[in-house]
């Protein structure tokens, strides 16, 4: 100072210029690093928004990914569930359809008569003789078929037009043939009762021709002989509740048919049902080596099996059996 051209005053004068310009210095400086440092918290947070966004944005394409994953694995599984219900409903309808045809199939019998009904009609009428008897439903019808298809000779004698030689009195045996031991039976007037009862006119009532040199006379579906016929009716009448049994008749006949089946032995075994065939056939078993009415049997046997398959499919898809 001493050596300067300063005075003290101008001295003094710098020396508080200087203090001031340092104080300014340092509230620049000091509001420099607040900017700075509130800058860098700044930016610190706009890094933290940008990875905030960035993780939004991965988090929703990923959720977006998931979401068309989810959509396309939904419209598959759509997809395979129509696909499903199709073939679940081309199933239900081509067993729909199955069931209509076994149910609505003719089945066929002897004695002109009554020619044919629906097979469900014939298998209810079938069960009910099942359930008096215990004879199998699919074994009585298969008597029924067999019988139905011995001939051309089945309900084709004692109709209207028929010349005289296929008149009753002469296809079957009466009084006279009795009398003289030609035959064990009178059916005339077996037959001459069962029409009276029915109404029926006994010169026009359809009756089977004779076969194989034997006597005719056979009626209706299940092609009883009168004598046999006034036997069984009684049984039939109490089973089904009715006051007079028709041998022409689909319902009294598969009755008849069953109830004459058990008095023959016939349960739900197939060696029994043989011989209770061939027995309903000729009045003797088929057992033995080579007995001449064993076709009759083997026939009968392979008809049930066809005959019961149809039934149980009804059975199976819920068909009722009333």
């Amino acid at each position: 100072m001493l050596l300067s051209a300063d005075s003290v005053s101008d001295f003094y004068q710098d020396l508080d210029d200087f203090f001031s310009i340092k104080q300014s210095l340092y509230s620049t400086l000091t509001y420099v690093k607040q900017i700075k440092s509130s800058t860098e918290t700044q930016e610190q947070q706009l890094q933290d928004q940008q990875s905030q966004a960035l993780n939004a944005k991965n988090t929703l394409t990923s959720e977006k990914n998931q979401l068309a994953t989810s959509q396309k694995q939904a419209q598959q599984l759509l997809s395979s569930s129509k696909s499903a219900e199709q073939t679940e409903s081309a199933a239900v309808a081509a067993e729909q359809a199955k069931v209509a045809a076994i149910e609505s199939k003719l089945f066929s019998f002897a004695g002109g008569a009554t020619s044919a009904i629906p097979f469900s009609q014939a298998y209810a009428y079938a069960t009910t003789a099942a359930n008096v008897t215990g004879v199998p439903a699919a074994f009585t019808l298969a008597i029924l078929t067999q019988e139905s298809s011995l001939g051309k000779n089945v309900g084709t004698c004692n109709r209207a037009g028929d010349p005289a030689s296929k008149s009753y009195i002469n296809i079957m045996p009466g009084p006279a043939q009795k009398a003289s031991g030609d035959s064990s039976r009178d059916d005339q007037t077996a037959f001459l009762q069962i029409t009276s009862a029915l109404g029926l006119d006994p010169n026009t009532t359809p009756l089977s021709c004779p076969s194989g040199g034997g006597w005719g006379g056979a009626m209706g579906p299940a092609q009883f002989i009168p004598t046999t016929w006034l036997l069984i009716a009684p049984r039939v009448e109490s089973a089904l509740g009715e006051t007079t049994a028709n041998p022409w008749n689909a319902r009294d006949a598969i009755m008849a048919s069953a109830l004459y089946l058990e008095d023959r032995g016939a349960t739900n075994d197939p060696t029994a049902e043989r011989n209770a065939a061939c027995k309903y056939y000729s009045g003797r078993a088929c057992d033995g080596k080579s007995p001449a009415n064993s076709f009759y049997g083997n026939d009968v046997m392979a008809l049930e099996l066809s005959i019961q398959s149809d039934i149980d499919y009804l059975v199976q898809y819920g068909v009722s059996k009333v």
